[in-house]
């Protein structure tokens, strides 16, 4: 058996070792013991108790491995699944300007990127001035017609839904 108070106290077969490797856990007689078999790494052999995760269940929730983080999370670099910001329907990142759908109290996104088409962007209630609602959307009105309700110079004139421009009070 192996000194749990030396440099070498986990247990694998007749080996001792500094700690167990990727896929085993020390129980508490320094013995290491294999993770559940979702687990890349664990803390006990149970499903709930994974440190990390790999295919085909690569994400790590409260815990668990899962195929997939949900529509109210996202994945970060190390594979755990963080929430998204509360004004978010769903993300890919934590902030509110990472979000790929919107929720029912903010149900347009105005997506990032200079001509608003970005893969995420954030919620609003109202598209601002200078675009339009179309769908859950706000996208760019035509530059000949501001504002407007929709993407030609036909539809030149004040959307029922339009606010000020964005970032300013009317």
């Amino acid at each position: 058996s192996c000194n749990p108070a030396g440099a070498y106290p986990a247990q694998l077969g007749a080996s001792c070792l500094a700690f167990c490797p990727d896929g085993s856990y020390l129980d508490s007689s320094s013995i290491c013991q294999s993770c559940h078999s979702t687990c890349a790494t664990c803390t006990s052999a149970e499903a709930v108790d994974c440190t990390s995760c790999s295919s085909p269940l690569p994400y790590l929730r409260d815990g668990q491995c899962m195929a997939s983080c949900g529509n109210t999370s996202y994945a970060d670099a190390s594979g755990t699944c963080q929430a998204c910001d509360i004004g978010c329907g769903s993300c890919v990142e934590g902030t509110a300007g990472n979000c790929t759908s919107c929720p029912s109290i903010q149900p347009l996104l105005l997506r990032s990127g200079s001509n608003y088409d970005g893969d995420s962007g954030m919620c609003l209630a109202v598209c601002p001035s200078g675009l339009y609602e179309s769908g859950s959307e706000c996208p760019l009105c035509n530059p000949d017609c501001v504002p407007c309700n929709g993407p030609s110079a036909a539809d030149g004139h004040p959307s029922r839904r339009s606010a000020p421009p964005f970032g300013h009070r009317r």
